[in-house]
């Protein structure tokens, strides 16, 4: 294996965290390897000690100042929920951080690992898996993210958290528009799914509503409720991880993030869906936005996926995939939402 420039000598430094940490990784396995399977930012392992206690280390590995950022707000939120938790109640589990630093260029956390399992893989399953949603009632995970969104913002003063609002909303469209949304409207899988009109409607949506959608950005967010940020313990209790991307958004986001996901059990799907609803009854409008928002982001997902696959299958073959699927599934709703405008 070449090693890349900027992982040179990674490996070495990391083995001497563990030493340093006094922690040894459960699974033997090459830390290059695992690494460049990832995003090349970070190494993630289940460690334990001496006594056989079991740890999680997060190590950032690139020195890119956003990257190193994401960490150390990730620890602070961390701490920040260890402190309200004996303030208020929350409907989730999450970590403690026991150390952190700096060592040799490299930031990392190591903190107490919980006995569970996740909700999936995003890569693997691209959704919740059957098994986690019979585990978890709708109502489970519903009290679970309202009781974050209902945190005081007195107590969220000192995190200065981003405001993700229209301009996020609009600019991260236009990513999309130019990075998925061109390509696929001239695409042999554009099977009549979508039209330029459609998708020109949508910008022209978004923009308009670049107000509203800042004078609703006021609660908190976990902004990142993907299946492997979700394990449900041994005691059925729900544990969210990785709180790096908190922020201030609508009440819609993390309910509709979640309402997405769930699409494999479609009774819990519904369930869930009239709860999120019947915890704010007083905005449609703002669901559908946020709808055509994430709607166009996981379908995004999908094709980065299928143009992976179509360096090794044909177009016909991949048309009766389930990214394809999927892809179909999410600009379905996409097109109702934005019929609605």
């Amino acid at each position: 294996m070449v090693k890349p420039p900027l992982l040179k000598g990674v490996e070495k430094k990391i083995l001497k965290l563990f030493k340093k940490l006094k922690v040894e990784p459960i699974e033997k396995e090459d830390i290059l390897e695992k690494i460049n399977q990832g995003l090349r930012r970070f190494y993630t392992a289940v460690c334990k000690d001496e006594k056989g206690r079991n740890f999680f280390l997060k190590v950032r590995v690139l020195r890119i100042r956003r990257v190193v950022k994401q960490l150390n707000n990730e620890i602070k939120i961390y701490q920040f929920l260890n402190k309200i938790a004996k303030k208020i109640s929350l409907n989730f589990l999450f970590p403690s951080i026991l150390k952190k630093g700096k060592f040799q260029g490299l930031n990392f956390y190591l903190r107490d690992f919980i006995e569970g399992e996740l909700a999936g893989q995003v890569r693997e399953d691209f959704g919740y898996k059957k098994f986690f949603l019979k585990k978890l009632t709708p109502k489970e995970m519903n009290m679970a993210i309202f009781s974050f969104q209902r945190i005081p913002k007195s107590y969220t003063k000192k995190l200065k958290l981003h405001k993700h609002g229209g301009w996020w909303y609009y600019q991260h469209f236009l990513q999309f528009k130019k990075n998925f949304l061109n390509f696929f409207l001239k695409s042999p899988f554009n099977q009549k799914i979508l039209t330029k009109k459609e998708v020109e409607k949508t910008e022209k949506i978004l923009k308009k509503n670049k107000k509203f959608l800042d004078e609703m950005a006021n609660f908190p967010t976990h902004g990142d409720l993907y299946p492997n940020n979700i394990v449900i313990t041994r005691d059925k209790k729900i544990l969210l991880l990785d709180w790096e991307l908190f922020h201030f958004n609508n009440y819609y986001f993390d309910p509709c993030f979640v309402w997405l996901l769930s699409y494999k059990e479609k009774k819990w799907q519904k369930k869930f869906f009239n709860l999120m609803m019947k915890n704010h009854r007083n905005s449609e409008k703002l669901f559908q936005l946020v709808l055509i928002f994430l709607t166009t982001h996981f379908a995004a997902a999908c094709w980065q996926a299928l143009r992976k696959m179509k360096k090794i299958y044909p177009t016909p073959v991949l048309i009766k995939s389930r990214e394809f699927n999927l892809l179909k599934y999410y600009l379905k709703l996409f097109k109702k939402a934005i019929k609605n405008f």
